[in-house]
């Protein structure tokens, strides 16, 4: 009986283990941002990009949830921030889904651009209201306000 237990704690001890080996091909160093969403980390389709944040109807900033899930959404626009020029941006500032001009907003402040100030004159006038989540919490704010309280 002795040497069944320690057979049956031998064996929960080297239980199976995944082939790291086969996991290091599934990602590379491009796609370790965006472990939950890797085809994100690769993606050069600015529209693809684009069309993904306007199926959302809530602005994500950051990692979601009680646990900091990662979310399409933020990952997309984190990925179009990276290959979209101001240009694009300034463009999404007039699109008709208010969360695409409020991520237009955040892009040209965080890239310091020169269509900034322009388009926070505009988008302080603007009353649409979005959800917003980040973190664990959810709400709602007119871009007026979002723009107005930005740094």
């Amino acid at each position: 009986m002795k040497y069944f237990q320690l057979f049956i704690l031998f064996f929960i001890g080297c239980g199976y283990k995944h082939d790291s080996h086969d996991q290091g091909k599934a990602i590379d160093t491009n796609t370790v941002r965006f472990v939950k969403f890797p085809y994100i980390a690769t993606e050069m389709n600015i529209q693809k990009l684009v069309d993904r944040i306007d199926s959302s109807d809530c602005v994500y900033f950051g990692k979601i949830g009680f646990v900091g899930e990662e979310n399409e959404i933020y990952d997309s626009y984190q990925r179009l921030l990276e290959i979209a020029p101001d240009s694009i941006w300034f463009n999404l500032s007039y699109n008709k889904n208010p969360v695409i001009r409020v991520y237009a907003f955040k892009a040209l402040e965080t890239k310091k651009s020169s269509h900034l100030q322009d388009v926070k004159g505009r988008l302080q006038e603007d009353k649409a209201t979005v959800c917003y989540v980040a973190a664990d919490t959810r709400t709602s704010f007119s871009i007026s306000f979002f723009v107005s309280n930005a740094k």
